[in-house]
């Protein structure tokens, strides 16, 4: 049972976000929705709070990383700002918590082929997992 982990965890990694931006603008990045974004990402905020309150109850010790967000639509180029929203959200409610700590993802598939990294438009395939633990590994000193 997930919850019985969390309550024995040392280290948890949360990496949500992204499918959050796509549903505020209906699955579909043009034209941009921004007001049903900037409403979503009231939400985000709120939901992303009760999730951690969550890993809290059950576990006041783990060390959570947040993991930011990345546009996955870069050749697009109006997605950035929302991502960027998105990410001082992650960081403003990592900083309500002790024991957390931020990991930029932003960066991360700048300057790479998307197709070596996706399994589709949006997920990332077996080469960008390994690229994103890597990050993870990295800034947390694992």
């Amino acid at each position: 049972e997930v919850s019985s982990m969390v309550g024995e965890a040392d280290y948890m990694t949360l990496y949500i976000g992204t499918n959050d931006i796509l549903q505020a603008n209906d699955d579909n990045l043009l034209p941009i929705d921004e007001e049903g974004l900037n409403k979503e990402l009231k939400r985000y905020h709120q939901d992303l709070n009760r999730i951690v309150e969550s890993i809290r109850e059950k576990n006041a010790d783990v060390h959570i990383a947040f993991i930011g967000i990345y546009d996955p639509y870069p050749q697009v180029g109006n997605v950035n700002p929302y991502v960027v929203k998105w990410n001082e959200v992650i960081q403003e409610v990592q900083t309500e918590f002790n024991n957390t700590s931020f990991i930029s993802t932003d960066d991360l598939f700048e300057d790479k082929r998307k197709e070596e990294y996706f399994s589709d438009g949006l997920h990332l395939n077996h080469k960008g997992y390994e690229l994103l633990a890597k990050r993870i590994a990295e800034e947390s000193n694992l």
